[in-house]
């Protein structure tokens, strides 16, 4: 996976985690979102910027959700 910034902030891909994993979804999990994560820098990342993320990167939601190593 590329590197990806928010806010010119690099994000900790390893950090981030997902909620909203139904396995009646399997494998499209539309209603998976990511719950939390941290910049590199070790600060938490906004809920807003997190649905920016989300939206702006939607297969790494998906693979999040399916549990694929980053």
């Amino acid at each position: 996976m590329t590197e990806i910034f928010i806010n010119n902030k690099l994000i900790d891909l390893n950090s981030l985690t997902v909620d909203g994993v139904n396995s009646y979804d399997y494998p499209d999990f539309t209603d998976a979102y990511i719950a939390t994560g941290y910049y590199e820098d070790g600060t938490s990342i906004e809920d807003s910027d997190l649905d920016s993320l989300a939206d702006m990167n939607p297969d790494l939601v998906n693979a999040l959700a399916n549990g694929v190593s980053l």
